[in-house]
């Protein structure tokens, strides 16, 4: 398989900005976390600030199982009911009784319709989809093969606002292992406080952290682990991933245009 350069090995005993290291924190995860370094280089190599920024990297296939998998079963929830209201309209019924009577009900209004089976075979399928989301469970065979392919290439070609793929994580402290692609999460900038950097640059040990110690708050303590420098991120791609999070926080938000000037645009084209 082969995947970008985007990693290169730390330099010894450091860290700087697109450093990656392990056992970091994240809201939402717990498991294989990482924390890539994102503050300024000048600020890590004299130190200036008591704190650090860095944001969580998610191994890809638990973030699309928690970001991705949901969204794509909602929608097909909401493209089965957009389908089962236009059986109805198509029978000369409103869509809106639905809402008024339900999708089940609404069964009986085609039952002398030959539309009538077609509409039980989507309202079984909007069921499976129902109980998939309410038991909060992720059925992937619900979703088409087609949006999921569009999504995974929308992530893997970075356009999906808040998040950056690296292609594949190498941790070359420990014989050059491949750990695969992970996602940073630019919406979710965290603290690192200085001793804590400083400690993984030099390699962490956890047994050296006291449960309570709010000086380690950024790395999740496993009992017998370290945390450590696993690579850092390669010029050009941490300067991309940092033009990705300076543009989500320094989005104005302005009216939109009027409708009426793509008419004008589109006469004087014209003309």
């Amino acid at each position: 398989m082969s995947f970008r350069k985007m990693v290169q090995p730390g330099k010894l005993r450091g860290i700087t900005q697109g450093s990656i290291f392990n056992h970091a924190r994240s809201d939402d995860f717990k498991e294989d976390v990482l924390g890539m370094v994102i503050s300024a280089r000048c600020d890590l190599a004299q130190q200036k600030q008591e704190k650090f920024i860095y944001v969580p990297l998610i191994k890809a296939k638990h973030w699309f199982d928690f970001h991705v998998i949901p969204k794509l079963i909602e929608e097909c929830r909401k493209s089965l009911v957009a389908d089962l209201k236009n059986i109805l309209v198509q029978n000369k019924n409103a869509e809106s009784v639905i809402e008024t009577f339900g999708a089940v009900k609404c069964g009986d209004l085609l039952i002398d319709s030959k539309d009538h089976v077609k509409y039980i075979k989507k309202l079984d399928d909007l069921s499976r989809i129902e109980y998939c989301i309410a038991s909060g469970q992720n059925d992937k065979s619900l979703i088409s093969p087609k949006k999921l392919a569009a999504k995974i290439d929308e992530v893997v070609t970075n356009k999906v606002e808040g998040f950056f793929l690296v292609d594949n994580v190498v941790d070359y402290q420990n014989n050059k292992i491949e750990l695969g692609s992970y996602i940073a999460i630019l919406g979710e900038p965290r603290p690192i406080h200085k001793t804590a950097a400083l400690g993984i640059a030099e390699g962490l040990d956890h047994s050296d952290i006291t449960p309570h110690d709010r000086t380690y708050d950024s790395i999740n303590r496993v009992e017998g682990e370290m945390s450590y420098v696993l690579c850092n991120i390669t010029s050009p791609y941490i300067e991309l991933a940092l033009q990705r999070f300076s543009g989500l926080y320094s989005r104005i938000g302005v009216e939109n245009p009027s409708s009426k000037i793509k008419e004008i645009l589109h006469l004087e084209a014209m003309a």
